[in-house]
């Protein structure tokens, strides 16, 4: 099995060392993972002793000054990872934000997961997700006109219910947002769950900056999307899901989303 594991990091030294330390604490064998960095900005540092362990991918046209746009960091892992949905170049593509911590045994613990669900998601929204390539062939990517790091993975785990809704599993406290989850005990108080062996932390300023302009932007979109400002999976948004975005989808890379079922009907320009 062939699993590619991608970081997306933006000027944070403390922040990686500290995942990267986890990683190698973690009671795996690291010769099962293909470990990438996608770097958004100029001032990149890490340890000397976990360069060697990665390949860096520098996003070297995105100003040091913007906001993030994980989506776009997102895609560009699936991308790099997958390569072609039809004959994907990995079995498993996992996406991490840099402030992933990672308990011991937990890349078992995923590969048995995996049997039941094709999209675990694990953390505070996007801090850490894993996908099969069956996954993005039903779902597709991420939704690159989320221009900031706000509402992006609202609207991705909504369409994983719209698409691939049993294959799922969504297991985020911080955001009220449970399907399948992975766990017996939902215990929604706690801002940072650990589950399986994986945890996100957060607790500083270091992420840019993410201006009204662009929650603002989310918010109108989410709202353009589905009719309604989604966020906790309840019961009641779920029975309201539409079979399809109320408004048109664009293809960014047709190269290789080509490969994903029923673009048209997923209202797609295709």
């Amino acid at each position: 099995m062939k699993i590619k594991l991608f970081f997306s990091t933006w000027n944070n030294e403390n922040r990686i060392n500290t995942t990267f330390n986890s990683l190698l604490n973690s009671n795996i064998d690291l010769t099962k993972l293909d470990i990438y960095v996608i770097n958004n900005h100029s001032n990149f540092k890490i340890k000397n002793e976990y360069r060697n362990l990665f390949t860096l991918i520098n996003n070297e046209t995105r100003p040091d000054w913007s906001s993030g746009h994980l989506s776009r960091s997102w895609n560009q892992a699936l991308l790099h990872g997958f390569k072609d949905l039809n004959n994907p170049d990995a079995d498993i593509v996992i996406t991490c934000q840099d402030d992933t911590i990672f308990k011991p045994n937990w890349l078992n613990n995923l590969i048995e997961l995996h049997k039941k669900y094709e999209f675990i998601q694990n953390g505070h929204g996007d801090c850490f997700c894993s996908y099969t390539p069956e996954h993005v062939k039903k779902v597709g990517l991420w939704d690159e006109r989320f221009c900031g790091i706000s509402r992006q993975a609202s609207d991705y785990f909504t369409r994983c219910l719209m698409y691939n809704r049993e294959k799922t599993s969504i297991n985020d406290p911080g955001h009220k947002r449970f399907y399948n989850p992975i766990f017996s005990d939902l215990n929604q108080s706690t801002s940072h769950l650990v589950v399986n062996g994986i945890r996100g932390i957060f607790g500083d300023n270091t992420y840019p900056n993410n201006t009204n302009n662009t929650e603002n932007i989310a918010k109108k979109l989410i709202e353009k999307k589905y009719g309604y400002v989604i966020h906790e999976l309840s019961s009641n948004t779920i029975s309201k899901l539409p079979k399809h975005t109320l408004i048109e989808n664009y293809v960014y890379y047709p190269y290789f989303e080509k490969n994903i079922y029923q673009l048209k009907e997923k209202n797609y320009l295709w």
